[in-house]
């Protein structure tokens, strides 16, 4: 919970963390108390993964240049993120989506920088048949 009581003046964070059931709770009862905790993905698959734990919501990696709504295998919408849409005129301060707990869409944040190409091979990758 110290994480927590230290960013208290901030609206969001994402979370990397393994979602053992400690970790877990601590994130749905941080959500609850209206500090929003977002579950972060690196697919859209792995989106639907985390968006069936029921424990927080989800953000999720984008290819470089995606601007367009998205639905993941389970149908669920990824809404990309309205602050990183060039001319939108919207910032993180202004917007808040991702701060909200009780949001059913995913947000999608476009991948930019250095590693978008990255991002876009892992995005584009298919799973062997085994």
């Amino acid at each position: 919970m110290f994480a927590f009581a230290l960013n208290r003046r901030r609206r969001n964070l994402k979370c990397r963390c393994d979602l053992l059931p400690a970790n877990a709770r601590a994130i749905a009862r941080a959500n609850a108390q209206g500090f929003t905790i977002n579950l972060s993905a690196d697919t859209l698959d792995e989106a639907d993964e985390l968006s069936r734990l029921k424990v927080a919501p989800v953000v999720t990696v984008l290819p470089p240049g995606q601007t367009g709504l998205s639905v993941t295998n389970d149908e669920r919408s990824v809404v990309i993120c309205p602050a990183t849409i060039e001319g939108a005129g919207v910032s993180c301060a202004t917007c808040g989506i991702c701060a909200n707990p009780r949001r059913r869409s995913i947000i999608g944040f476009p991948a930019h920088g250095s590693g978008a190409e990255k991002v876009r091979k892992v995005f584009y990758l298919k799973p062997e048949s085994v």
